[in-house]
């Protein structure tokens, strides 16, 4: 009898041995991350673990930190924001900090120099080194006498040839010297040395050419009329609510973000080229109507409602994120590589509706996510490489003239059908939070990150994907997993599906599994050395060892 007794506690442990180490409690819901900090215009998704419900998103400070209903915190402006989770009765909260992208338009401004120039000759040239000049040394005596030897005579000094400072335009010297003085008794702390070369730059002819105010206090007005030789201005970093560039004809840089403008016209600037006036805040018109050789416009986080780009053909990088524009139109814009335009909400909830990228043949960068899109035409942009345009209301998307897409975004939309077979070098694709049926992944061998939970996929395909890495299908109607050929798959998420069965020991990298919420009996993670983190319903039966 006890030898029965025996057997059966025996059989009883090594039975218990084999199911999920989570079925002895039930872990807490707890956020995946505590603290989160993010650039303006980025973002980050957190999720919710250990919690099988609906997880209500909510932001005490909205204009600083959004997030939405799936846990994207988008960050808006600089400061902090509290990101809290409800999940059934726990709230559980997330720190984001919000910072402002180093400025690097701290550097000398350096002006353009046209070659129409004359060169000029003087006749005391600019010395651009400091080259030693020494007197005939006397000859050291090497007598051999007994004598005690004289000291080695001190090396001659050397004469170091000072610059003549160039002769500047009196009358652009005495305006300057005028526009100092008014700045300063005002509170700022503008350099009055005109020949500090990290603040002013004059050309031979003594034209002023550059101008270095970043951060230097000022408040009011700018006016520069009386500079119309001026190629480069920063006055980034100040308190200024109005700026005059309307005579600055030669103007072709010009820094004037982090301000308090609320308006700005450069349409006299017609050799403008670079234009940075993002992150004001107040800034509601933007005029670069004449504006045909810029190429560089970075007019973020601003309140702007329209921008008319008609005339900007040479334009190749515009940032138009974070302002309250319902409509965008590039397609004058063919040399273009790089737009931003996304999360157009920010004050008024007037979303971005309407994006014409038609003729952008050169686009190879495209954000216009968190807006309010239901339509979206990329069949021009056959140069495109990476594609966000997650979370608008698009029911359709056709990327098939795409075939250089590496990274595809298009989750949280209305997405009943989508089609990558004409992208073979997809490497990440994001598409959850749709109403896909199906998902056809066979011609995309270099897919590493895929994630496609929260559709009504009832089956996928993986057995050209022996590059995938990260794998998220939760929450969908997936019956069978076959990831035999997922060889370097390291994270595997396939919460809330119809599972009976998974198999994943040919997963050796594998290091992280969420398989609960589904109707697994047994599964299999033998010869898995680097699972570390394992979530499965607590009646699974698991299979841990090597055959």
């Amino acid at each position: 009898m006890k030898k029965q007794i025996v057997l059966a506690t025996t059989f009883a442990l090594v039975l218990s041995s084999l199911y999920c180490p989570e079925s002895q409690a039930a872990a807490k819901p707890k956020l995946s991350k505590t603290k989160l900090t993010l650039t303006v215009g980025k973002t980050a998704k957190l999720k919710v673990k250990n919690y099988k419900g609906t997880v209500k998103w909510s932001s005490n400070k909205k204009k600083v930190a959004a997030v939405s209903k799936k846990g994207v915190v988008t960050a808006k402006k600089k400061g902090t924001a509290v990101i809290t989770a409800k999940a059934g009765k726990k709230k559980l909260k997330c720190k984001v900090t919000v910072k402002v992208a180093a400025n690097k338009n701290t550097q000398t401004p350096e002006p353009v120099t046209t070659a129409s120039a004359a060169p000029v000759v003087t006749q005391n040239p600019i010395v651009t080194q400091n080259p030693t000049i020494t007197q005939n040394p006397t000859k050291t005596d090497v007598s051999t006498s007994s004598a005690k030897p004289s000291p080695t005579p001190a090396a001659p000094e050397t004469a170091l040839p000072t610059k003549t400072p160039i002769k500047k335009d009196p009358v652009q010297e005495q305006a300057l010297t005028e526009m100092i003085e008014k700045l300063n008794a005002n509170g700022a702390t503008v350099s009055t040395d005109l020949n500090n070369k990290k603040t002013y730059t004059w050309s031979n002819e003594g034209k002023l050419m550059g101008i270095n105010w970043y951060n230097c206090n000022i408040s009011g007005e700018l006016d520069f009329s009386a500079f119309e030789t001026l190629t480069v201005l920063n006055c980034s970093a100040n308190n200024i609510s109005n700026l005059n560039v309307t005579n600055c004809s030669s103007l072709t840089t010009l820094y004037c973000d982090t301000t308090s403008l609320n308006s700005l016209d450069v349409s006299n600037c017609s050799s403008l080229t670079k234009l940075d006036c993002y992150y004001t805040l107040k800034l509601n018109s933007l005029n670069v109507s004449n504006c045909s050789l810029l190429t560089e416009l970075n007019c973020n986080m601003n309140k702007l409602i329209s921008l008319d780009l008609s005339n900007c053909s040479s334009l190749t990088k515009l940032d138009y994120s974070g302002n309250n524009l319902s409509s965008l139109d590039v397609s004058n814009c063919p040399l273009l590589t790089d737009l931003l335009c996304d999360s157009n909400n920010l004050y008024d909830n007037n979303n971005l509706s309407s994006l014409n990228v038609s003729n952008c043949s050169s686009l190879t960068k495209l954000d216009c996510s968190d807006n309010n899109l239901s339509s979206l035409d990329v069949t021009d942009c056959s140069s495109l490489t990476y594609l966000n345009c997650r979370a608008n209301n698009l029911n359709s998307l056709d990327i098939s003239n795409c075939p250089l897409l590496t990274t595809l975004y298009c989750h949280e939309n209305n997405l009943s059908l989508l089609d990558v077979s004409n992208c073979p070098l997809l490497t990440d694709l994001s598409c959850h939070d749709n109403n896909l049926n199906s998902l056809d992944i066979s011609k995309c061998p270099l897919l590493a990150d895929l994630s496609c939970g929260s559709n009504n996929l009832s089956s996928l395909n993986l057995s050209n994907c022996s590059s995938l890495i990260k794998l998220h299908c939760n929450n969908n109607k997936l019956s069978t997993l076959d990831v035999s050929s997922c060889s370097s798959l390291t994270e595997l998420e396939c919460v809330s599906n119809n599972l009976s069965s998974l198999d994943v020991s040919n997963c050796s990298s594998l290091t992280e599994l969420d398989c609960e919420d589904n109707k697994l009996i047994f599964l299999d993670v033998s010869n898995c050395p680097l699972l570390a983190h394992l979530s499965c319903d607590p009646d699974v039966l698991v299979n841990r060892d090597k055959d």
